[in-house]
């Protein structure tokens, strides 16, 4: 698994939320064959984030199609109350936000106590002091460079200096996570991202719709 290789390595996430729905079994195996080691899955409850999207049924299914590795992205209040069904239908790494709950170490706790990764993350606006004394704690950091919830929006403009703030508090500390970064990457600014620090992209457009996912899955690593 990718926590345990080379951080240097970099990856690149396919956000389930681009795919066609109607056909999400051939949207993975599209994309994983083109060399994504990983399934963003978008998990939105129509509260915390605008839209409704998937449950545990769903992934639990589509883990039948493939071995990648799949993050369920909470975007949703209580986190706490859907761990473990995700972590049974088969998340390697569940990830949460920060502004979803008061008890976000026990989050973790619980997270790992059901045998998946644990990521944590934050919305554009929430500064990073909210999150620094977890980070020894977690597996992955996602930073959102834009406003969850909708796919297609650009990258803030703040958000690189935020990327580099992040990978320079991770470095200096000697943090074992894995910085994440979602919202608004495209092939244009992918590698500005990995030069400030990050070690995941995650994007859905810049795959979905791409002519051509192999050349641009090779773009957004830097191959």
């Amino acid at each position: 698994m990718f926590w345990k290789d080379d951080k240097s390595k970099m990856r690149v996430a396919a956000s389930l939320m681009s795919a066609d729905f109607a056909h999400l079994a051939d949207e993975i195996r599209h994309v994983t064959d083109a060399g994504i080691e990983q399934i963003h899955i978008e998990v939105g409850d129509g509260v915390f984030s605008p839209n409704i999207t998937v449950g545990a049924p769903v992934v639990k299914s589509l883990r039948k199609v493939t071995e990648a590795i799949f993050e369920a992205h909470l975007m949703t209040i209580k986190p706490e109350d859907k761990i473990v069904e995700f972590a049974q239908a088969g998340a390697d790494l569940i990830t949460f936000h920060i502004e979803a709950t008061e008890q976000a170490q026990s989050v973790i706790h619980k997270i790992k106590g059901a045998g998946s990764k644990a990521g944590i993350a934050l919305n554009p606006a929430t500064p990073l002091c909210m999150i620094e004394e977890l980070l020894y704690d977690v597996d992955v950091v996602l930073l959102m460079t834009a406003i969850p919830g909708s796919a297609g929006q650009p990258l803030l403009k703040h958000s690189l200096d935020k990327v580099k703030r992040l990978h320079n508090i991770i470095r200096e500390n000697d943090y074992g996570c894995l910085l994440e970064v979602d919202g608004g990457v495209t092939i244009e600014n992918a590698q500005a991202l990995r030069e400030a620090g990050a070690n995941i992209l995650v994007s859905g457009t810049a795959i979905y719709e791409s002519t051509d996912v192999w050349a641009s899955v090779s773009m957004l690593k830097g191959e």
